[in-house]
């Protein structure tokens, strides 16, 4: 591990706005938004448990985590929220990205002294079927989340 903290960009980009936190990554890289001496940001899609595997059995952790999610919540479609690993919801929803098998771990990596936070946007259209289209209110958010996704994982 190179970079002190690092960003995780969660979710399935083909059913909607399921895809924001890939599509946040995506942003937070483009935009050249995070010092890539100090940040990491990976696009982990769906991959996220193996991720979070890999930096438990590592190692060299980074200092902070921050996890970058669609929130599936009844709340207004769009809101940006900064959670900690105990605001998560841990209700079972039919993606089991969204079950949060991966909550175990990240208390383990807690436990280890690696910061955890969870920048997550309330979803409104999550597709049965392939669509990289997301609600309008979704796509608004992402420069607002990345920004607070980068200030969480620079901050000292």
């Amino acid at each position: 591990m190179k970079a002190k903290s690092l960003i995780l960009g969660c979710g399935n980009i083909f059913r909607g706005d399921d895809g924001f936190g890939p599509r946040v990554a995506e942003y937070i890289v483009r935009e050249h938004m995070a010092d890539e001496n100090k940040v990491e940001v990976l696009d982990v899609g769906l991959g996220v448990s193996k991720v979070l595997l890999d930096i438990l059995s590592d190692e060299e952790k980074p200092q902070k985590l921050v996890l970058v999610d669609a929130l599936h919540q009844a709340d207004k479609v769009g809101k940006v929220k900064i959670l900690n690993l105990h605001d998560v919801p841990t209700f079972k929803g039919r993606s089991p990205s969204h079950n949060f098998p991966n909550r175990d771990i990240l208390t383990k990596l807690e436990e280890m002294g690696v910061r955890i936070s969870i920048v997550a946007c309330v979803a409104g259209y999550i597709s049965e079927e392939v669509s990289v289209q997301m609600s309008k209110e979704v796509e608004a958010a992402i420069p607002r989340a990345s920004m607070l996704a980068v200030e969480l994982a620079s901050d000292p």
